[in-house]
């Protein structure tokens, strides 16, 4: 090979520090999100330099979060604004929870409260699912016992249809093994109901059917 050699040399040694703070960044986002429960990792806000490095020391200002995508079919009082504060360069956010499920979300991060006026930044789209059931509701069509009259020994003419909901209040259409008993709440006359093997009833796909229950006296009935 012609020509000289090629001739390498090192520095002396150098320290990089962390600079002054630039932007917001995600430390960390939303987990795993079911309707009414809190996510299952909370959103972390970061105060970073130009590299990306989080400024420990910072402890101005506040993250404020809110939704600026939801579904169509969401009201806009779906998630109102929460705030953490921030502490060693970090605005941590705690029990924050949507209750109708759907997509797309997005909630926009926003500083207030300190003198960087650090741009707002906005999280990747994500889904909220159905949770898992926690309570009952009637169906739209099913009509509750109380606005009826039952009468003492008599089958029950309106057997309510029930559907079950997560922590959010939405429909779990998907649930085959929740069982509902249905039974006296009520009681100063020491009414009974039955036949017994009609009052408990396991849910198909979200939906309880109650039907051949009859009472000895007049009562209340309550799930």
């Amino acid at each position: 090979m012609n020509g000289h050699p090629f001739v390498m040399t090192f520095s002396g040694q150098f320290f990089v520090s962390v600079g002054p703070p630039f932007k917001l960044a995600l430390k960390s986002f939303v987990g795993t999100a079911f309707g009414g429960e809190p996510f299952s990792s909370n959103p972390i806000v970061a105060v970073c330099d130009r590299g990306n490095n989080i400024l420990p020391t910072y402890n101005n200002g506040s993250i404020s979060a809110s939704l600026i995508t939801i579904p169509a079919a969401v009201p806009q009082t779906a998630l109102q604004p929460i705030t953490a504060h921030i502490i060693n360069g970090l605005a941590t956010f705690r029990g924050l929870y949507i209750n109708e499920a759907g997509y797309p979300y997005q909630i926009q991060f926003s500083f207030s409260g300190g003198a960087f006026p650090f741009p707002s930044i906005i999280s990747r789209k994500f889904d909220v699912a159905v949770g898992k059931s926690v309570a009952v509701g009637y169906f739209s069509n099913s009509t509750s016992i109380s606005a009826s009259t039952i009468y003492a020994g008599e089958y029950i003419a309106n057997s309510p249809i029930l559907k079950l909901l997560d922590s959010g209040g939405n429909f779990v259409s998907s649930d085959n093994s929740t069982a509902i008993k249905i039974a006296i709440q009520a009681n100063p006359t020491n009414a009974t109901i039955g036949p017994e093997q009609y009052t408990f009833v396991v849910a198909h796909h979200g939906v309880v059917r109650f039907h051949g229950i009859k009472t000895r006296v007049k009562l209340y009935i309550a799930f």
